[in-house]
């Protein structure tokens, strides 16, 4: 633990807390950039059919 005389705590406090946020960020990458990249074609997808859908409805 840290020393509550030390008169660098808040910045190791600091630095241990952006290490962490680093290491959790660095182990969920890769199942996030899947997911949003799922994400992404799916809301593109009902985008372009509700495009699609409405170009019909005024053409017809």
């Amino acid at each position: 633990m840290h020393s509550p005389n030390d008169p660098n705590l808040g910045s190791k406090i600091m630095a241990e807390g952006m290490r962490r946020n680093a290491q959790s960020q660095a182990a969920g990458r890769h199942s996030r950039r899947q997911n949003s990249r799922k994400e992404r074609l799916v809301k593109l997808g009902v985008l372009i059919v509700i495009i699609v859908a409405a170009l019909w409805w005024v053409y017809s």
